[in-house]
């Protein structure tokens, strides 16, 4: 059963990838259902260093990202569009996108629309990754 709950991100683990594969992103997951009492939204902070990348990928769960500093270069499909600080991006369950960081890096607030981050089968364009961000 999901209750309120109240999450401070320097209290949860950070996690990560730094490869070419997946590229190179820090995340804390602050809302999941492996975690916490929660369900139906999956949430966390993602921080890019200067040009850092989240590499082309799809997943079945829509996806909002949400700018809170810096700004990057968002794959959506065939469109290139910009994420700065203020900014909501929706992405569909299933569609490819990717991120490039500009030269001050970006932070982004995410939300998947699922239970659980594990629930999450990240399927990158050009390799095979493991699922659930690991």
């Amino acid at each position: 059963m999901a209750v309120p709950v109240v999450v401070r991100a320097d209290e949860v683990a950070l996690d990560g990838w730094d490869d070419l594969t997946r590229g190179r992103v820090m995340w804390h997951t602050l809302l999941c259902g492996d975690r916490v009492s929660t369900n139906s939204l999956v949430c966390g902070i993602a921080y890019f260093p200067p040009h850092g990348s989240l590499a082309p990928h799809s997943h079945a769960q829509a996806e909002l990202y949400y700018g809170l500093d810096g700004e990057a270069t968002v794959r959506l499909g065939d469109r290139m569009v910009a994420l700065t600080r203020g900014a909501t991006l929706f992405v569909p369950g299933g569609m490819v996108h990717g991120v490039e960081a500009g030269a001050c890096g970006l932070t982004v607030l995410y939300v998947f629309a699922a239970d659980r981050f594990s629930d999450v089968v990240y399927r990158f364009v050009d390799a095979a990754a493991p699922p659930g961000g690991g």
